[in-house]
């Protein structure tokens, strides 16, 4: 479920992205189907948490995922695979197009980035805000924004790290890299902006390093 769009025309999500693995399962024989990793932003990062809850891990395991300005945007419930995935999520303060604070409206249901965090730290067993370590990136000479990573670590052996990277100051944006001046230009004429983007970080390097330690 995302952007108020539920079936035709969108289909299956699920099976297609099950689809798509077994076809390159087929073509590059060498895929280990139980290091699958996801990343996605915007509606992506709203496929891929869904894809963490909805891929069955008889078919395929997701070793850890990535998601970038886009929260959980479907109800849980019991329905997912109890298995621990490390993530990683990004969200700007100033998104205005998925809000910190979640969304209701038509189009865009989505939780906030605090309950997505909370259900991913539950399904984990990572720890709580007591015992979770905050580093704080801020360079003036760079750019007005800076960045807090947040890194809840696994309560046991059998859970998995959550990192919440908050952007204060970052719009709907990909950390690192201004938005397309084509698109930018698009967006202004309709009246709208995806907001800044920091250069304290850059969201690619963050991911292929958290991605690296579950290779």
């Amino acid at each position: 479920t995302c952007c108020g769009i539920d079936g035709p025309p969108s289909g299956d999500d699920i099976d297609f992205v099950k689809k798509l693995l077994d076809a390159a399962k087929q073509k590059f024989t060498k895929i280990d189907e139980n290091k699958i990793f996801l990343t996605g932003m915007s509606n992506g990062a709203m496929l891929a948490h869904r894809l963490a809850h909805e891929l069955s891990n008889t078919d395929y395991k997701i070793a850890a995922m990535a998601t970038v300005s886009g929260t959980l945007a479907i109800d849980v419930g019991s329905q997912h695979e109890n298995y621990p995935i490390p993530i990683i999520h990004f969200h700007g303060s100033e998104d205005k197009v998925i809000p910190t604070r979640g969304s209701n409206a038509t189009g865009r249901i989505c939780k906030s980035v605090a309950d997505t965090i909370d259900i991913w730290r539950a399904r984990n067993q990572a720890k709580d805000d007591s015992n979770a370590v905050t580093v704080t990136i801020k360079d003036p000479a760079i750019d007005g924004t800076s960045v807090e990573k947040t890194t809840y670590p696994p309560d046991s052996t059998g859970g998995a790290q959550v990192v919440n990277v908050l952007i204060t100051g970052g719009g709907h944006t990909w950390p690192g890299h201004d938005t397309p001046p084509d698109l930018d230009a698009v967006l202004q004429q309709l009246g709208l902006t995806l907001g800044p983007s920091t250069r304290q970080i850059n969201a690619e390097d963050l991911i292929w390093q958290f991605f690296s330690q579950y290779v």
